[in-house]
């Protein structure tokens, strides 16, 4: 994992503009490195989750 809190901002960005995830509640520019980290683990985690797609 990367220490840039770009990177991470970027990613909800994109991933909310595709309609792939939503970070509800919080904003992403306000949030700690940490904070950022961790959310981005659990919009990796609910990306790759086959359950929560429809097909």
């Amino acid at each position: 994992m990367t220490d840039d809190r770009e990177y991470y901002i970027e990613e909800f960005r994109k991933a909310r503009e595709s309609g792939k995830y939503y970070l509800y509640g919080k904003n992403p520019e306000e949030m700690t490195l940490e904070e950022l980290k961790d959310a981005y683990i659990d919009m990796q985690n609910y990306l790759s989750d086959a359950r929560t797609h429809d097909f």
